[in-house]
């Protein structure tokens, strides 16, 4: 017979089970088998005339058990093919309830009752209830060649024994169907938190990163002018002690950035200060570090913000003041901190020297690499905020917002 449904197995097996519970079933349906035999057999009451016939449904019977004990060895509990699956249970169910009906074969209907159960767990409803159909017209058949010698009150109750194990097989099929679906969803579920935890793993070392390349990249480029400033110092007019003092500065930078990078650790253990009083604090310290006039303004009615745009703006300003101090030197700075329901603007400007200075700068470069106002942008897309930047001939300016 060709295996022309095996496909719609697939859908419907449920793993490797557990072996002890596999080869319980297994013994439990030989035992079945070898109880019947014992019991119709050794009856004493067999008429020998019909032995002949018990001989043969009993040899039928055994080789389709020991054909489907085979097919159902495999590496799963359910890798038989329904269509052969039917067939199997059907010869089964047919041959076992045909002969009940002869005297002293009435243990043959437990082989019947038993395929029709296994029909209705392994089966789908439409084959299931074709099998024990086919047992039930069996045996009526039976009944009708056997006359007078079956009990009608067994005409009746046998075939409802062939349905009610169907209808627990249904029961069986179900509870197994959930089961399956509920380990599935369990899965599922692990498989999403799972997933779910390495984006928040890659969310903070993605936060980590930025906080490393924001510090960094202010303080090494604040070091870097100051170092290549006292150069050229040293270079163009040879004053020691202007070039000592542009290196006193360097280091002072140098211990502000690792008070900075303090800083940035412990925001990213608690929220950081009032975004107000941490942009005075970086004005401040911009124009005492350059000797550059800064002017900061902050309007409207102050509100606490998050971590995550607080900080932003954080690196936004002190991104915008390295910038100041690499291209417009000895420039002042006007940052302006604006506070609305709609959200809040940071603006940082500078004027762009259009005459050289004395002595004139060399041109500055840092290990930012130009990279900065990109990873700032990216920041604040991430917090539904925008960066715009206008630069002039004679003018730079940077502006933030995030909303609330």
């Amino acid at each position: 017979m060709p295996d022309h449904d095996a496909h719609a197995t697939d859908a419907r097996k449920p793993g490797k089970p557990a072996p002890l519970p596999w080869l319980l079933l297994q013994l439990a349906r030989v035992g079945t088998y070898v109880i019947v035999g014992l019991a119709v057999f050794l009856a004493p009451s067999t008429p020998g005339a019909r032995v002949g016939l018990l001989v043969g449904a009993y040899i039928m019977a055994g080789l389709a058990l020991a054909w489907w004990l085979w097919r159902d060895s495999g590496h799963t509990r359910f890798t038989v093919v329904r269509g052969s699956l039917v067939a199997v249970l059907s010869v089964m169910a047919v041959v076992s309830a045909a002969v009940t009906t002869i005297p002293g074969g009435g243990a043959f209907f437990c082989l019947s009752v038993m395929a029709a159960l296994a029909a209705g767990t392994e089966l789908e409803p439409r084959p299931s209830w074709l099998v024990a159909a086919l047992g039930v017209l069996a045996f009526e058949l039976g009944a009708v060649v056997a006359g007078a010698e079956v009990d009608p009150a067994n005409r009746l109750g046998l075939p409802l024994l062939l349905v009610v194990a169907v209808l627990v097989g249904h029961n069986r099929r179900d509870y197994r169907q959930r089961a399956e679906q509920s380990a599935a969803l369990l899965a599922q579920t692990r498989s999403v938190h799972e997933a779910q935890r390495r984006i928040a793993v890659l969310n903070e070392r993605s936060r980590i990163a930025r906080e490393i390349h924001d510090v960094l990249a202010h303080s090494l480029g604040g070091v870097s002018v100051q170092i290549q400033a006292a150069r050229a110092v040293l270079t163009d007019t040879a004053d020691i002690a202007r070039a000592l003092a542009l290196l006193e500065q360097a280091q002072s930078m140098t211990a502000s950035g690792l008070i900075d990078t303090r800083r940035a650790v412990q925001v990213l253990r608690t929220d950081p200060q009032p975004l107000g009083r941490e942009i005075t604090r970086l004005g401040e310290a911009h124009g005492s570090r350059y000797q550059v006039p800064v002017d900061v303004r902050l309007t409207g009615e102050p509100t606490p913000l998050a971590s995550e745009p607080t900080v932003a703006l954080l690196r936004m300003t002190q991104e915008a003041l390295v910038n100041a101090a690499k291209h417009a030197p000895g420039q002042p700075v006007d940052i302006h901190l604006d506070y609305s329901p709609a959200g809040v603007t940071l603006n940082v400007s500078n004027p762009i020297a259009t005459t050289p200075l004395e002595p004139a700068p060399v041109r500055l470069t840092t290990v930012d690499g130009g990279f900065g106002l990109l990873g700032l942008r990216e920041r604040l897309l991430l917090q539904h905020g925008n960066l715009s930047v206008r630069a002039r001939p004679d003018h730079w300016s940077v502006t933030a917002r995030v909303p609330r």
